[in-house]
């Protein structure tokens, strides 16, 4: 097998690829076009340093993120068919909206490059000031930076490493994971208070 097409078994995806040559953390500019392992997340298509929908990032928790989709979507279409549908058209436009906002929150947030540092390519003036040897990634990172030892990364203002999202929030997704944890709050009451409703009313729930 061609050593730029080798597996990395060693991934949480073991059809993800490894960069050539130590590649993995200098940011290039290229496009991907087949999941490559970066640290311990992979980068299934895209640049490197972008955001969803113009690249697929998931963390090594991307079996949670799964189910955390599965949770959200799951519940959703049993209350739409047979809560929501009861009240009438309305009810269910509502109720599609705010799992749209959800949806689309939570896979920017999951799904895009939570603000990992990669090294330049040497040609690009980049000012070396202030910082840090990460003696994990073998990089200079800032000192807003922190390393993730579950994604084996260093992210720039590191929040946590969230299960539910499948890696860290940082800072390219911090305002995103706080725009999902409204879009779900809204929704979730809005499921609950129409359930609560319609059984105060005698609608029919199931």
């Amino acid at each position: 097998m061609n050593k730029d097409m080798e597996l990395d078994l060693s991934c949480p995806c073991p059809c993800a690829l490894t960069f050539p040559n130590n590649t993995e953390r200098i940011e290039d500019g290229k496009f991907v076009y087949l999941p490559h392992k970066i640290g311990n997340c992979i980068l299934v298509y895209g640049r490197r340093s972008t955001h969803f929908p113009f690249q697929l990032f998931v963390g090594p928790e991307w079996y949670c993120m799964i189910s955390t989709f599965a949770l959200i979507i799951v519940p959703t279409v049993f209350f739409m068919k047979n809560v929501a549908i009861q009240w009438g058209p309305a009810v269910v436009l509502i109720g599609t909206l705010t799992l749209i906002a959800t949806l689309a929150t939570f896979s920017f947030t999951a799904l895009s490059d939570p603000g990992i540092i990669f090294d330049k390519l040497p040609s690009d003036d980049v000012e070396s000031a202030n910082l840090i040897d990460c003696n994990h990634c073998n990089c200079k990172r800032p000192s807003t930076a922190s390393h993730c030892y579950m994604c084996n990364l260093c992210v720039e203002d590191l929040d946590h490493h969230c299960p539910w999202t499948g890696k860290c929030i940082g800072k390219k997704t911090i305002k995103s994971f706080f725009m999902f944890l409204w879009a779900l709050s809204i929704h979730i009451a809005y499921v609950i208070l129409v359930v609560i409703i319609s059984v105060a009313t005698s609608k029919k729930v199931i």
